[in-house]
């Protein structure tokens, strides 16, 4: 229990943190675009393992890790 009202804390501060950003603008959301893709796709983790595991073997087995995570890292100029 201490966990999930850990968890739901943190989720609650990354939300108002994205918010703030985004509310700065443009350069917020620069910061944020170059937050997500500094993203080690291989060495993230998610809440709950079974979704990690799925996200993981999907990637494997469509671009695997590398090309996922070198992809992450160039965004779109657009």
């Amino acid at each position: 229990m201490i966990f999930a009202a850990l968890h739901d804390r943190k989720s609650k501060e990354a939300s108002a943190s994205l918010s703030q950003k985004i509310s700065l603008g443009d350069k917020g959301i620069a910061e944020v675009t170059r937050s997500l893709c500094e993203v080690n796709v291989a060495n993230a983790e998610a809440y709950d393992p079974r979704d990690e595991k799925k996200v993981k073997d999907t990637i494997q087995e469509s671009v695997g890790f590398q090309v996922g995570t070198r992809q992450n890292t160039k965004p779109d100029p657009g």
